[in-house]
């Protein structure tokens, strides 16, 4: 177990912003469900153009699956130890992998808390009629975004490796 549990400012800025986007996440389709018609475009292609159509308490299902994501990956920290890492578990380097692993988990919960909110926005911005289509560019964001947090993590963790030999 990782010995000091304190909170960075930066943990605790990340903490909160997760947060906040999942409570946005989740309000933002109460304040305007009345207002949204009961069929709304819930599958988009390629072009952000609607090509599914839904009831709109996919709204209220969207977000909870972002909570559903969001609690697991808080509850990942309890089993970082038992993770599987890109270097091997040494008693000098457990809690600087916990460390590393703890601060990744709150990135991607920020990241993918992001993602519900957009997502969410964009459908009701659609079931209202502001807009005719979702940006698109948001997913390739999102999974750049997952993909860059996840390289820059594990290189941080391959850096803590040394050779014995050297």
């Amino acid at each position: 177990m990782v010995h000091d549990t304190r909170l960075t400012f930066l943990d605790k800025l990340l903490e909160a912003l997760g947060a906040s986007f999942l409570i946005c996440a989740l309000a933002i389709p109460l304040v305007n469900y009345a207002k949204i018609p009961d069929v709304i475009p819930i599958h988009f292609d390629l072009a952000g153009v609607p090509n599914g159509i839904g009831s709109k308490i996919h709204l209220i299902i969207v977000p909870l699956l972002g909570v559903v994501i969001y609690v697991g990956l808080f509850f990942v920290k309890k089993y970082s130890i038992n993770m599987n890492y890109p270097i091997p578990v040494t008693t000098t380097n457990r809690e600087d992998l916990q460390r590393l692993t703890l601060q990744m988990m709150r990135w991607l919960r920020v990241v993918i808390a992001l993602f519900f909110m957009i997502l969410v926005i964009s459908m009701v911005r659609i079931g209202l009629g502001v807009s005719g289509r979702a940006n698109i560019y948001f997913l390739i964001y999102f999974l750049l975004a997952l993909a860059g947090i996840v390289g820059f993590y594990m290189y941080r963790m391959i850096q803590l490796h040394q050779d014995p030999d050297e």
